[in-house]
């Protein structure tokens, strides 16, 4: 799907392919890693890898509406029926989280993007299915927010809250718990029943 919009015509014949400047720019992702080490891995220069990043995080972006999707009832039945095989728990289609991309400090409003870990980054808020497919995600919001203010001022909370999406998520204890949100019971007494996580 992304493979004509990365693939480029370069003077020389050693142009990277898709495929090769997708994993560069998960690496990338992943492991917050320097440009230099990963072009010396990748058996190119930093600023290919720099102009890479840029590339591919723009037609990512672009087509994501292509493939960041809100399940349609048939599709959030089929995710029910897999997260109850793997849970136990009737209705769940999606688990949401939050992770913390590194970026270089921007020059306005610096401090809002260093985190609770005091690094500079943008906090990125995701649904995911069963497969670990998007369903959702927002990235509008500086380090500095935490998850649960991302998907409380989200539209996809708006639309679950007044029932024009359905559909129950799992979160973790960063997330308030609500009649489409579960998250686990903390701090439960050793002899308590199982059900409560």
């Amino acid at each position: 799907m992304l493979g004509d919009d990365l693939r480029h015509k370069t003077k020389n014949s050693h142009a990277l392919s898709p495929a090769q400047q997708l994993v560069i720019f998960v690496q990338s992702l992943g492991s917050g890693g320097y440009q230099i080490m990963l072009g010396d891995l990748a058996g190119t220069s930093q600023s290919t890898v720099s102009r890479i990043i840029s590339k591919t995080a723009e037609v990512i972006l672009q087509n994501s509406n292509a493939f960041v999707e809100w399940p349609n009832d048939e599709e959030r039945s089929r995710i029910a029926d897999r997260f109850l095989a793997l849970t136990n728990i009737p209705g769940i289609i999606g688990a949401i989280d939050g992770v913390q991309v590194p970026m270089i400090a921007p020059k306005q409003n610096e401090y809002l993007f260093v985190n609770r870990k005091g690094r500079h980054a943008i906090n990125v808020v995701a649904v995911s299915d069963h497969r670990r497919a998007f369903l959702w995600y927002s990235r509008a919001y500086p380090g500095s927010a935490h998850d649960s203010r991302i998907f409380r001022e989200s539209r996809l909370h708006s639309e679950l809250s007044s029932r024009i999406k359905k559909g129950v998520l799992l979160g973790d204890s960063a997330f308030q718990a609500e009649r489409f949100l579960l998250k686990p019971v903390l701090d439960t007494p050793a002899d308590s029943p199982g059900i409560l996580n």
